[in-house]
C-alpha cells in the first residue's frame, strides 16, 4: 500500500510516496500555506491530486498540539489559522481517501521506531534541537501522546523561573537560543538570521537608538558567509576554524544540551534518546555531545544516558506520518 505522505513545515511542506515496506519515491517541496485555512485545504487537495492514481491514502505532519483520533489543533506552530480548528472537517470535504494527522516531532519519533534509532529498544525518546525542541516519546513501543497532546515537547520544560526562555531548555538547548547568543557575542546582526522574525521587536527599538547606542556589529557581519545571519553551518564553520568565541559557546552548548538530556533521562529513564535536527549534521556533533555525556559519568549523580543520532535520513517526519497511517489502517502493527 502507499500514501502521500506531507510535512508541512513553517518554510516549506515536503512530501512523497510512501509505501508500507518503508519505500519512498516521488519526492517534492512546495511552498508552506501558512495564510489562511482555505490555503492549507488547497495545498492538500492539491498534491492529492497530483497523485491520485498512485496513493490510497494521505499521511500529514503537521505542527501543533493536534489530537490524532479527532483531528483538533489546538495551538502551536506557524500555521496560526489552523488553531482551534478540527483538521479532519476541514479535508473531509477536499479529498475522497481516509487520511492521518500528526504531529511533526511526534512523527520524527515514529520514524525512528519505524526503522531508524529506536527501531530495536522498547521505551526510547527522539529530541530534535530546532528552533525549539521538539522529540517524542516511545513507551512499551507505543507513542506517548499526553492529556494534552503535548509529551515530548520539550521546550516548555524550565529550569528556574529568572530570567524566562533564555534560562529554559528553550533557550539554552535550541538553535533559537544558539543563534541568539551567537549572534551577539560574534558581532552579527540577528535580523538577518531565519530566526530574526522571532526578535522583531529589537529590529523597532533599534531604529529609536541613537547613533552612540545602536549595536555595534564585527566584521563577520559583512563575511558574505553570514549574509543571512548565523546559522548552524557557518557556525560549525568558525567552530571548526577555531574560533575563540565560538569554540566557547559551542562548549557551553553542549553542557546544555547534556543537562536536558538528564531531566528527560530522570523523568522517563528511556534505554535511548535520538538526537536530530540540521546542527546534528555536522559530523563532529554528536561524537563531542556522547563525549561529554562520558566525561559527566564520572559525577555521582549523574545518571546513564545512552546517546544515539537520529538514523532516519531525507525526511523523517513523512516516514513517521506515513507509519502512523498505516498502523491506525491495520496495515502495519
Amino acid at each position: 500500500m502507499k500514501v502521500l505522505a506531507l510535512d508541512f513545515g513553517g518554510s516549506s511542506v515536503k512530501y512523497s510516496v510512501i509505501g508500507s515496506d518503508g519505500s519512498r519515491e516521488k519526492e517534492g517541496i512546495a511552498p508552506a500555506p501558512t495564510g489562511t485555512e482555505a490555503d492549507w485545504v488547497n495545498c492538500v487537495k492539491g498534491l492529492y491530486e497530483q497523485f491520485s492514481d498512485e496513493v490510497e491514502g494521505v499521511a500529514i505532519s503537521q505542527p501543533g498540539k493536534i489530537d490524532p483520533d479527532t483531528g483538533f489543533l489546538s495551538g502551536g506552530g506557524a500555521y496560526f489559522s489552523l488553531w482551534g480548528k478540527n483538521l479532519f472537517d476541514l479535508l473531509r470535504p477536499a479529498i475522497p481517501v481516509p487520511f492521518t494527522i500528526m504531529n511533526d516531532g511526534k512523527s520524527a519519533a515514529l520514524a525512528e521506531a519505524w526503522n531508524g534509532a529506536l527501531a530495536d529498544v522498547r521505551d526510547g525518546v527522539v529530541l530534535i534541537i530546532g528552533t525549539g525542541l521538539a522529540g517524542g516519546v516511545i513507551i512499551n513501543r507505543e507513542l506517548l501522546m499526553g492529556h494534552t497532546f503535548a509529551a515530548g515537547e520539550f521546550s516548555y520544560m524550565g529550569v528556574t523561573p529568572e530570567n524566562g526562555m533564555m534560562n529554559s531548555p528553550m533557550g539554552t538547548s535550541s538553535m533559537a537560543g544558539l543563534v541568539t547568543q551567537a549572534s551577539a557575542a560574534l558581532g552579527v546582526d540577528i535580523m538577518k538570521s531565519e530566526y530574526g522574525a522571532l526578535f522583531g521587536g529589537l529590529k523597532n527599538v533599534g531604529a529609536e537608538m541613537s547613533a552612540e547606542d545602536a549595536p555595534k556589529f564585527s566584521p563577520l557581519n559583512d563575511d558574505p558567509r553570514f549574509e543571512h545571519g548565523v546559522n548552524g553551518k557557518n557556525f560549525m564553520e568558525l567552530v571548526g576554524e577555531g574560533n575563540e568565541i565560538a569554540v566557547a559557546l559551542y562548549e557551553k552548548f553542549l553542557k546544555n544540551v547534556y543537562c536536558t538530556l538528564t531531566y528527560i533521562q530522570a523523568i522517563l529513564d528511556p534505554e535511548v534518546i535520538a538526537i536530530g535536527g540540521g546542527i546534528t549534521h555536522a559530523p563532529r556533533f554528536i561524537p563531542d555531545l556522547q563525549k561529554v555525556v562520558e566525561d559527566s559519568k564520572m559525577g555521582s549523580l549523574a545518571m546513564p544516558i545512552n546517546v544515539r543520532p537520529c538514523a532516519v535520513t531525507g525526511s523523517p517526519n513523512e516516514f513517521g506520518a506515513a507509519y502512523h497511517f498505516f498502523r491506525t489502517n491495520g496495515i502495519l502493527q
